[in-house]
């Protein structure tokens, strides 16, 4: 029995990673995860295009889906140290991967946040919420938040304070003149009917909560392995042979 060792004919894998096609597998997550929360941000855009930034997701599905991209790009890249001009590039894919890779676990974790508060407000119980425009039934609705069961009793004295919201879905702003305590204040969802919003916006912020969920987990292990689970680039990797001694 002879043994020899040779270098291994491998796929190209210049970051090094231990788990290469594990990478692999994480980065075509974050492309799908990414394109299901832009496709959100799509549908809340053609619903409420007065949505409030913070509560329209499509910040971090785009980065999540150039994370993705990137990322396996420059897991396949034909990496050449003597060619200066491919190396140059290579080095710069790698900044620009460490760099989305990082936004895209911050941002996904900004856009849980905020999807989960704004659920959180919307099921609470002393949550009132009534057409801004009585007569109609499709018109706009308002949410008063932090409202307690007695004041709900008493009817609002100040018609015009609705007018003075602030513009945009979500724009908040505690009006001067209110029967309600100091601590509510009031939102205007100005695309929504009070139907709509405890009906589909709420099946939206659980899509929102839950792609942002996924993609933060897929862009915290990819960001691990990229920081801790990479092989020593000076060690070239050997594989054993096993010939037959004929």
């Amino acid at each position: 029995m002879v043994h020899s060792l040779y270098t291994a004919a491998q796929h190209p894998n210049p970051m090094n990673f231990k788990y290469p096609n594990l990478a692999r597998w994480l980065l075509i997550l974050e492309i799908i995860v990414g394109l299901l929360i832009s496709f959100l941000a799509i549908w809340i855009f053609c619903l409420a295009p007065n949505t409030a930034i913070q509560y329209n997701p499509y910040w971090s599905g785009l980065v999540l889906l150039l994370a993705g991209i990137l990322g396996l790009v420059l897991v396949r890249y034909q990496r050449i140290k003597r060619h200066k001009v491919r190396e140059n590039c290579f080095k710069f894919l790698r900044a620009d991967t460490y760099l989305l890779a990082l936004l895209a676990v911050l941002l996904c974790v900004v856009a849980l946040f905020c999807a989960t508060l704004h659920y959180a407000r919307l099921c609470a119980s002393d949550t009132h919420c009534a057409s801004t425009n009585i007569l109609l039934e499709q018109g706009s609705c308002t949410c008063t938040f932090n409202v307690n069961e007695a004041e709900l009793a008493t009817p609002a004295a100040n018609s015009s304070s609705v007018a003075q919201l602030a513009n945009g879905l979500l724009d908040e702003e505690v009006p001067p003149e209110t029967t309600f305590s100091d601590q509510s204040y009031k939102v205007e969802y100005r695309d929504l009917s009070c139907k709509e919003v405890r009906g589909v916006w709420i099946t939206i912020l659980i899509l929102s909560i839950t792609f942002n969920s996924i993609g933060f987990l897929l862009a915290f292990a990819y960001t691990m392995l990229i920081f801790c689970c990479r092989l020593n680039g000076n060690r070239p990797i050997y594989a054993s042979v096993h010939t037959s001694n004929f």
